[in-house]
């Protein structure tokens, strides 16, 4: 074993190697494993411990004190597993293995090898806010007034019944609270509820790319018997438009998106990107002229906080073209983390893909689109297509937007 840092792409450490693919930078991925030992206290057994990878490449299975707890197939996309009732208290340690299988490769440009992003561990109350369980949803109502419409799931991890009083708070980029609710609620046993709750604030400051003002929505449960859970979440007064013939609209102007297609790597240092690095290239394409950035198949969930506070749009963008459930799921994943963010403008279900111009790839679209939809109907969603535009039953026949990759000239 040797000492590392997370993120970490071991693949930079790696020697040359002019047999191996030059998409991979003539080097070999190979296999790896990861192991890590640690203590959760007495005091955390009533609570629900979830782990969260926002990504590992490639293939990989994940252990915890000896029983496997998930396996993931795809690179991209980050995921959460629920690990309460299989980790130890008191002096008995936990230990995580991760073993990471990158003999192969999704795609055709460098992908590196590894966990090549942050990992956490959260520690919630028995009664909380789900995990990424706040959507944030301001609706203009006039000149002055915006709805800001907010729903809550809220999760009782054990059995027990409990009542919770559960209070909103908006604060303004000063961190002034602008408006806040209180109610109180029923938790029921291993069970999730939905809380909405709306609250009107007048003429807010607009995030803009001129100007990216975010607000923060803030989320308390008390439980009955003690104990105290909370989230903040990001987000931002501003509307956006598509329209077939002038294009794309924020706060009421036509704007000319101007972005570029980024992949997740950087010389020196491959998949695993520092965030102080990956603000940078954004604050460089701003430099540039660009104010649009799409996460080419790798969506980022340190992209999007820098793209908020910097005032670049984004396009979110999905992997994996499939509707089997583990695809369904990281989707949803995409969208938890993508729709409280106002710098996130677009929802791209695949890129480049052979059914594009199919009837399957209409279908798995059009699945794909449904799915984003019944979580956020506030985006646009589109396909990026590098052929099959024109089919009849082809995936353009089913998505709100098309994307055309390669064809300046026209189709």
């Amino acid at each position: 074993w040797e000492t590392v840092r997370l993120p970490h792409d071991w693949v930079t450490s790696m020697d040359f190697d002019e047999s191996a693919s030059p998409n991979h930078g003539y080097k070999g991925r190979g296999c790896g494993w990861y192991r890590m030992k640690f203590l959760l206290e007495e005091k955390d057994r009533d609570k629900q411990i979830l782990l969260e990878f926002e990504g590992v490449t490639a293939e990989t299975k994940i252990y915890v004190n000896g029983s496997m707890v998930k396996y993931q197939r795809y690179t991209y996309n980050s995921f959460v597993i629920d690990i309460t009732d299989i980790v130890n208290f008191g002096a008995i340690p936990n230990i995580i293995a991760v073993f990471v299988d990158a003999g192969g490769w999704e795609g055709w440009w460098y992908e590196g090898a590894g966990i090549y992003r942050n990992v956490w561990l959260y520690k919630k109350e028995a009664v909380h806010v789900a995990h990424n369980g706040i959507f944030v949803k301001p609706v203009k109502q006039s000149e002055n007034v915006w709805n800001t419409e907010i729903t809550i799931e809220i999760e009782n991890t054990f059995l027990q019944e409990q009542e919770a009083e559960v209070w909103v708070q908006l604060f303004s980029p000063e961190k002034t609270c602008i408006a806040e609710q209180n109610l109180r609620i029923q938790a029921e046993g291993m069970a999730m509820r939905e809380v909405k709750v709306n609250l009107p604030v007048e003429c807010p400051q607009l995030w803009d790319i001129e100007e990216a003002v975010c607000y923060e929505a803030k989320v308390t449960v008390r439980q009955s018997g003690g104990g105290e859970d909370f989230a903040i979440v990001p987000y931002g007064y501003r509307s956006i438009r598509m329209d077939a013939d002038t294009g794309f609209w924020l706060n009421g102007r036509n704007i000319k998106l101007k972005g570029t297609c980024n992949h997740h790597d950087h010389t020196g240092v491959g998949a695993a990107v520092p965030y102080t690095v990956k603000e940078y290239r954004v604050r460089k394409l701003l430099e540039l002229g660009a104010n649009a950035y799409r996460c080419a198949h790798n969506p980022d969930p340190e992209i999007l906080e820098i793209c908020d506070r910097v005032g670049m749009m984004v396009m979110n963008e999905n992997r994996t073209f499939s509707t089997d459930e583990q695809t369904i799921e990281e989707v949803r994943q995409i969208v938890r983390e993508s729709r409280n963010h106002p710098s996130v403008i677009l929802y791209s279900v695949f890129n480049e893909e052979p059914w594009q111009g199919s009837g399957k790839g209409k279908r798995l679209a059009a699945r794909l689109q449904h799915t984003i939809k019944t979580m956020d109907d506030t985006r646009p969603v589109l396909g990026a297509f590098n052929g099959g535009i024109m089919e009849e039953n082809g995936a353009a026949g089913a998505l709100e937007v098309v994307g055309i990759n390669y064809n300046p000239g026209g189709l």
